[in-house]
């Protein structure tokens, strides 16, 4: 004998689908890990049946979940707030987190994202220790994989 899976209706959301002809719409049924439906909410309480579990989502906006076990997502974010040094060889990125330290405490610590070997060639310790004596300097490589 089967165990059965619970059926879900996820109502009162906007549901981000990607797909072209219907780019959104406002319920979802799930059962167990599997989406079984996903369109109006009229038609989606029908689809799901009487003994679904019903979730209220409050309105909020919806979207496809991520599922790579190595989305360096983290990364990704600081980078977003950090100097972007890609293309710069060694001379620029010092220049760039010198301009970047303009206005921090002199001990912050400085954070750059995406340095590359091509462009950045002779990266070193004794460059950075030259331009920031007493401060911590941390210059993260573009594929995250070295410091």
């Amino acid at each position: 004998m089967g165990h059965r899976l619970t059926r879900t209706l996820w109502r009162n959301a906007i549901f981000l689908t990607l797909d072209s002809e219907r780019p959104e719409t406002t319920a979802l049924v799930t059962e167990g890990e599997w989406i079984r439906f996903a369109g109006p909410e009229s038609v989606a309480a029908s689809y799901a049946g009487s003994s679904a579990t019903i979730v209220d989502l409050g309105g909020k906006f919806v979207v496809p979940g991520f599922n790579d076990n190595h989305l360096h997502l983290v990364f990704h974010g600081d980078h977003a707030l950090c100097p972007d040094l890609a293309g710069l060889d060694e001379h620029e990125v010092v220049a760039k987190m010198r301009h970047c330290a303009l206005g921090q405490p002199a001990d912050a610590l400085l954070v750059g994202y995406a340095w590359d070997a091509p462009a950045c060639s002779r990266p070193h310790k004794a460059l950075l220790d030259e331009a920031f004596p007493s401060r911590p300097v941390a210059l993260a490589q573009f594929g995250g994989h070295a410091l």
